[in-house]
């Protein structure tokens, strides 16, 4: 008899072996496969404002859905087309390592930061204004030998603030929330979050 098993010829090109890399403000339309991907990255790799470095433990991506059902009389089981979205909020949750005035102006959500060369300071804000919001945050990670998939958080904002922490031995963190935000209020059937799986030019 056979074995009873869930492995497939492909299954090795399904998985994501790797943490993968952040970004933000960048232009996914023109990427049209993994090496188009693969170049953008190359292309912004430690560009201030938009790479956002070295990440360390677990890079998680959530959608915060909630929602709610009616009740009735005669109800006695939940049944298909009664759920209704309450809320959602796409967010990526990572930790970056690198401490730079860019990445304490993302990690705040709202800051300004003045001065240049050997002084520069970041002075955070109490309300935020259009310019706080990233056009994207994106997180991109291999899948297989030769894929990418691209996780993209639209119109993206830090909204747990500055939250970090140093050790002895340890490299200092700062932990981010990143959460997306749609731009059209008329447009709520969708929400501020793209998936992308990138493979091989044919």
């Amino acid at each position: 008899m056979e074995m009873l098993t869930a492995v497939t010829a492909d299954v090795i090109n399904k998985l994501s072996p790797d943490a993968g890399v952040l970004l933000c403000d960048v232009d996914l339309s023109a990427v049209e496969d993994a090496e188009g991907m693969a170049a953008l990255i190359a292309e912004n790799r430690g560009k201030a404002g938009c790479w956002l470095g070295v990440t360390d433990g677990d890079i998680k991506v959530t959608e915060g859905r909630s929602s709610w059902s009616p009740t009735f009389n005669g109800k006695r089981m939940p049944f298909v087309g009664e759920k209704f979205l309450d809320t959602a909020e796409p967010k990526i949750t990572c930790t970056m390592l690198e401490f730079s005035p860019e990445n304490f102006i993302v990690a705040s959500g709202a800051a300004d930061q003045t001065g240049e060369g050997s002084k520069i300071v970041v002075t955070p804000r109490a309300s935020y204004t259009a310019a706080d919001y990233k056009t994207n945050v994106v997180w991109a990670t291999m899948v297989g030998h030769e894929g990418i998939c691209v996780v993209e958080l639209l119109n993206a904002l830090c909204t747990k603030g500055i939250d970090g922490s140093a050790g002895d031995k340890k490299v200092a963190q700062l932990a981010v929330e990143f959460t997306g935000h749609q731009s059209d209020p008329t447009k709520l059937d969708k929400l501020p979050v793209n998936y992308y799986f990138f493979g091989k030019k044919a």
